[in-house]
Formats: C-alpha cells, structure tokens, sequence
C-alpha cells in the first residue's frame, strides 16, 4: 500500500514539474504562447497519447533541447526577416534581391527544417506504435480545422 501510494506521489509530482518547467523554459525564450496553452497542450498529449511518466520526461527534454537549438538561430532568422521587410517596403520590388536573399540563407532554413525533422525522430522513437497512431490521428484532425 504505502509503495502504490509513493508512486502515485511521485508520478504526480514529476507531472507537475515537467508542466512547470515546460511554462517557464517557453517564458525564458520568449515564447508567445500562454503558460495555459502550453500547459493544456501537455495535458492533451499526456491525456489523449496517455504517456507514461518516463515518456513525459523524454519529451520535455526532446522539445527543451529542440528549442534551444532553434533559438540560437533566432538572430538569422531575424536578420533575414527584416531585411525581407526592407525589400518589401521598397518603392519597387526587385526580385533578384529577394531571390539572392533567400539563397544566401538556404543553410539556415536547412539547418531549422534538420532541427525540427530530429526533435520528430526523437519524439518517434519515445511513443509506442498505438501512440503513434493516435498522434496521426492528432494532427490529421488538427490539419482539418485549419
């Protein structure tokens, strides 16, 4: 009995922590998504794929670390950003500007598009094939009401 409840305290405990820790590392970045949001779509996840605690911690650290990757592109991107909005204030748009633009940060879009397609490997290998079924599923319907 007092072993069941330990792990009841312990699961729930750690379940708070990663739904905190996931607020607080999206504030730190400047992220522009709401505490609640990003806390009720951890709460989807876990409900909807019901993950295991195990599977909770691996996915805060999976989209910690993707995001701190991204974040160290965030100056480029923003560079780029303004730059493009220099171009488009212009009097005239002139397409080769554009076009030698973006070529010339074709390694950053390569490098966030690597990025986002290793934090999906990862989060891949973490669920279970049920799992990955109802994440389809997920995303399929998600994908529709856009």
């Amino acid at each position: 009995m007092n072993n069941k409840i330990r792990n009841i305290i312990i699961t729930s405990s750690l379940c708070s922590a990663l739904v905190i820790s996931g607020i607080s590392v999206a504030k730190d970045e400047g992220h522009d998504m709401s505490g609640h949001k990003i806390e009720k779509i951890m709460k989807r996840m876990v409900n909807k794929l019901d993950l295991t605690a195990v599977q909770q911690t691996q996915v805060a650290v999976i989209k910690k670390e993707g995001k701190a990757e991204i974040l160290a592109l965030k100056p480029k991107m923003k560079a780029f950003r303004e730059q493009v909005k220099r171009l488009m204030d212009a009097e005239n748009f002139d397409e080769q500007a554009f076009k030698d633009l973006h070529s010339d940060n074709q390694d950053m879009f390569a490098a966030k598009a690597l990025i986002q397609a290793k934090s999906k490997f990862k989060m891949k290998q973490v669920l279970t094939t049920t799992q990955l079924a109802q994440l389809k599923k997920m995303r399929k319907k998600r994908k529709h009401r856009s």
